[in-house]
């Protein structure tokens, strides 16, 4: 069986696309998926499936959610290994959790043709850098009240959707599922 964590985007936000965590395992599990979790509230599922491709697990985990609550939702899989190496090769793995700085890893639905992702992407209160082209290490520091770090800029300049966790939220779930 391949191990595999799914991120859905846009769920349980804001009042909007709300699901429950134990209804979507129960839903995946009706769908074939085994050894379903989740963690935390914002759609973070690990799954196992005999799939061995990503894009049949994103498409198979969307069309479920469709199905079962005609959400179109969008989902961006990773296996449990690439997610190891995700947190291994963190850039940023020197900047601890601060209140000044906050570590998130953006992952994209499908790989980069920009090689320079450091230098053309830098903005105010933000550094970036790629990895294998498919996640955007992301070290955000503090802009006033806030931390930079808008999902809707990464969606435009990027021109594709892409879903991004904390990178503590990242670790919590290999721990957990490991």
């Amino acid at each position: 069986m391949f191990k595999w964590i799914a991120f859905l985007r846009g769920i349980n936000v804001g009042g909007k696309n709300m699901l429950k965590m134990d209804y979507l395992s129960d839903i995946l599990r009706n769908g074939g998926f085994v050894n379903v979790g989740t963690i935390l509230q914002s759609g973070n599922v690990y799954l196992e499936s005999s799939e061995s491709k990503r894009e049949m697990i994103e498409e198979t985990v969307e069309k479920i959610i469709f199905s079962e609550t005609g959400m179109p939702i969008m989902v961006i899989v990773r296996s449990m290994d690439e997610m190891k190496e995700i947190i291994q090769n963190n850039p940023f793995a020197d900047h601890s959790e601060s209140p000044e700085h906050k570590q998130y890893v953006c992952f994209l639905k499908r790989p980069l043709t920009e090689v320079n992702i450091s230098e053309k992407y830098e903005k105010e209160g933000l550094k970036l850098a790629g990895n294998k082209h498919m996640e955007l290490y992301i070290l955000a520091f503090r802009v006033g009240d806030r931390f930079a770090f808008p999902n809707t800029w990464m969606d435009k300049e990027l021109k594709q959707i892409s879903s991004a966790r904390n990178m503590n939220t990242l670790e919590k779930i290999v721990h957990k599922f490991s």
